[in-house]
């Protein structure tokens, strides 16, 4: 496969991966009444579930989000003009870099959508925007292929990346503590704050790679295995969220809906 076919291949994956799950979650959520629905308050059973799903989503998406940093110098190495390794490497941290900056804004952006619309559209939001770029990134063709639009599109999905973690674990906190019971808010919100440690997840399978396949294969092509698996993970993740309902002190919080309006006969008045 050339790397101009290997290219328009590469995109066209990733846009009908993002396609996919864009008409499958977002669109649904978006078209969904705006009218509170009326739930019971979590049971013990169901906040367990709630937990577990949060944690694996947010476990999952911090593992995304420190891949970039491990396989920094095969990154930088494929995005990059050629020049000498430890330019290319300072390069590639640069761009792993930019998406700390940008997290504060997913925190605004993802809160504000929580609040306005459910805490659960925000967390489908978060995992999308993860796992989309993610899988953008293994799938990229390196600038041999594709030039100077390589770092570029490079940094844009590293960004993306920064936006959804920035909204991922507030997100998943406020979730999980408002739907867990009053006296055990603490204990289910710990819970969720421990998963963060994806980038374990991420040290093993890099470790894992570099034992069976050996530095040459990572170098060349495996170091794209671990964004691929991930972003894979993370749709399954996203389609378990769908499940999620309002928590009830969100819906408490919201006003009540409109009296419906009653429409007079006209030939009554007549």
């Amino acid at each position: 496969m050339s790397s101009v076919t290997y290219a328009y291949f590469a995109l066209a994956v990733f846009i009908c991966v993002f396609v996919f799950t864009f008409l499958y979650s977002v669109y649904p959520c978006l078209t969904r009444s705006k009218v509170p629905m009326i739930r019971t308050p979590f049971s013990k059973k169901d906040v367990l579930k709630t937990v577990l799903v949060l944690g694996s989503g947010n476990f999952l998406e911090w593992y995304d989000f420190a891949t970039f940093g491990i396989f920094a110098a095969e990154i930088g190495k494929h995005f990059f003009p050629p020049n000498d390794p430890q330019t290319q490497l300072i390069q590639s941290w640069s761009v792993f870099a930019g998406a700390f900056l940008v997290r504060p804004l997913g925190g605004v952006l993802f809160g504000h959508v929580g609040d306005v619309h459910g805490r659960e559209k925000a967390l489908l939001f978060t995992i999308l925007v993860m796992a989309t770029p993610t899988l953008g990134i293994g799938l990229l063709p390196g600038y041999d292929s594709i030039g100077i639009a390589a770092p570029v599109v490079l940094i844009i999905l590293r960004l993306l990346q920064g936006l959804a973690a920035g909204g991922e674990l507030p997100g998943a906190l406020i979730f999980a503590v408002e739907s867990a019971p009053a006296k055990q808010r603490g204990l289910f919100g710990s819970l969720v704050q421990a998963s963060s440690a994806g980038s374990l997840l991420s040290s093993a399978v890099a470790a894992t790679l570099y034992y069976t396949l050996g530095a040459e294969a990572v170098d060349s092509w495996a170091w794209r295995v671990p964004f691929v698996l991930g972003a894979g993970i993370a749709i399954y993740v996203f389609c378990l969220r769908r499940s999620f309902m309002p928590t009830p002190i969100w819906l408490e919080a919201q006003p009540p809906p409109p009296p419906p309006e009653i429409e007079l006969d006209a030939q009554s008045d007549a």
